[in-house]
C-alpha cells in the first residue's frame, strides 16, 4: 500500500523513496480528479528532496487544473529559478 510506505518513509530525511512515493502519489491522485492533493503531495516530494525539480513542475499541472493560476505562476517561477544554471556556471 502506498500510504503505508510514504508513512514508513517518513522518518528517513532527505529519502528518495519517500519523495518518489510522493510523486506517485501525487500522480494517482491527480488521475483520480483530486489536483489540490495532488499539488500537496508534490509540494512534500520536493520538500523533502529538493533535487526532484520535476515534483514542482507537476504541482503547477496540478494547480492549473484546478484553477489555481496564481498559485501555478508561482511553482512555475520556483521551476525556472531553480532549473536556470547559476551565474557564472
Amino acid at each position: 500500500d502506498l500510504r503505508q510506505a510514504i508513512l514508513l518513509a517518513k522518518g528517513r530525511a532527505g529519502s528518495a523513496v519517500l519523495a518518489d512515493d510522493l510523486v506517485l502519489l501525487g500522480d494517482l491522485l491527480h488521475a483520480r480528479g483530486d489536483p489540490l492533493a495532488a499539488a500537496r503531495a508534490f509540494d512534500a516530494a520536493h520538500a523533502v528532496r529538493p533535487d526532484r525539480l520535476r515534483a514542482v513542475g507537476l504541482a503547477a499541472r496540478s494547480l492549473i487544473a484546478a484553477g489555481r493560476f496564481r498559485d501555478a505562476g508561482e511553482r512555475l517561477d520556483r521551476y525556472l529559478a531553480e532549473a536556470s544554471p547559476a551565474p557564472g556556471k
